[in-house]
């Protein structure tokens, strides 16, 4: 064998172990829907429909990196999560966040009514922008 197959074996040899350990990797990061988590990304105000084709606005996190959420009683586990709608508390004037990027700290759940439109969605306990 020549030098050259030898290296290219070796070369797919190792794509193939960082392709496994990078598998196992993301799966070892899920994230858990019982602790509280800090997030950023950029919020922004979108439009929905119901389950009764009647439009509703709601803020959403667009994330700059994919997440993993865990499995819990609700549903899951669902991967490469980009979009996060936001569930804030009434105190919390979320337009004033809007097109901004903000750090939100929360817990993720799981979506259980027809109000819920993303895969999973973050009771808001603060929020803050970065910018």
């Amino acid at each position: 064998m020549n030098i050259s197959r030898m290296k290219r074996i070796n070369m797919i040899l190792l794509l193939l172990l960082f392709g496994l350990l990078n598998k196992n990797f993301s799966m070892a990061e899920s994230i858990s829907t019982k602790h509280e988590i800090e997030l950023s990304g950029k919020l922004s105000l979108r439009t929905f429909l119901d389950a009764n084709g009647k439009a509703e606005k709601e803020f959403v996190l667009t994330l700059l990196t994919p997440i993993s959420v865990a499995k819990d009683e609700f549903g899951g586990p669902v991967n490469e999560i980009t979009e996060i709608q936001m569930v804030l508390p009434s105190h919390v004037k979320g337009i004033k966040y809007s097109g901004k990027h903000v750090v939100v700290k929360g817990v993720l759940f799981y979506p259980i009514t027809a109000h819920h439109h993303t895969k999973v969605l973050m009771e808001v306990k603060t929020i803050r922008s970065t910018k």
